[in-house]
């Protein structure tokens, strides 16, 4: 995202960098008098833009951030997953790729850090996971907690290969529940519904390719299973991408075997909540 250098006419002493809407916004908090947004890809805070100029007045400021917002609520993106096993010996690899340089990968990669969580998921008599829907609240340890909610998208998903339609909004929640459950509460309720499981994870995260994130997840019941995702508008395309990505590395995401999810492996060992 390109950042923006916001220079009011009225004072030309204020120098304001941000991506596009921030800008935006603070041009639109001015008041009265014109603006001159001014698009600068890459440009540090200092440095002088190359391409062109944009008179924006404040109130086409206001108009910008509402065109952004109505966009964000048309637009559709998708979290299109693969599932993979993986060992102590992928994480070796991945470790020594990013500290050694005498031990590359045939493929990019950048180490995005650990995330230690706690999930714990919701159901009513299988209600939504019948239909495709996983409720959870998330806690980051130590951290805030969300709700989160997954909806499974097309009838080629499976425990395997997967498209999701991901909100964390509960107001959103709030609506996928009722579609099940017509009479369920809000989220102060936990949308009426009962404790399914819980379980903790330790996630390690990578970005392969500047494209494909990469995830190692492993959880305190001993099971482990790694996904390849992308983030993205066209779920089709996105799962022949992951495929390929996947297929052309398979002597590190064993594409051989079948994965197990998280969550079908905790019914299997503690059973389904009756």
């Amino acid at each position: 995202m390109a950042s923006f250098e916001i220079d009011p006419f009225v004072n030309s002493d204020f120098c304001y960098h941000s991506k596009t809407i921030s800008g935006a916004r603070q041009a639109a908090a001015l008041g009265d008098g014109d603006c001159l947004l001014r698009e600068a890809p890459g440009l540090s805070q200092g440095q002088t833009p190359s391409r062109h100029n944009l008179r924006l007045s404040c109130s086409s400021a206001a108009l910008l951030i509402k065109l952004h917002q109505r966009e964000k609520r048309t637009m559709i993106r998708f979290e299109i997953e693969q599932k993979f096993n993986w060992t102590t010996e992928n994480f070796k690899i991945l470790k020594r790729a990013l500290f050694h340089r005498n031990a590359p990968l045939p493929f990019r990669v950048k180490d995005l850090g650990f995330q230690h969580f706690r999930d714990t998921y919701y159901d009513s008599d299988r209600k939504l996971s019948n239909h495709g829907l996983w409720v959870r609240k998330r806690e980051l340890l130590p951290g805030d907690c969300s709700w989160e909610a997954k909806q499974t998208q097309g009838p080629n998903s499976n425990f395997m290969r997967t498209t999701f339609k991901e909100t964390q909004d509960p107001n959103e929640i709030f609506q996928l529940v009722r579609k099940c459950l017509p009479k369920a509460p809000n989220a102060d309720r936990n949308f009426g519904l009962e404790t399914m499981c819980q379980f903790t994870t330790c996630r390690k995260s990578f970005l392969a390719e500047n494209k494909f994130n990469v995830v190692l997840d492993e959880m305190d019941f001993g099971h482990r299973v790694g996904e390849v995702e992308l983030l993205a508008e066209d779920a089709e395309k996105s799962h022949a991408d992951i495929a390929a990505f996947m297929a052309q590395n398979a002597w590190f995401f064993d594409v051989a075997s079948r994965p197990k999810g998280k969550l079908t492996a905790y019914f299997e060992r503690f059973g389904f909540p009756k």
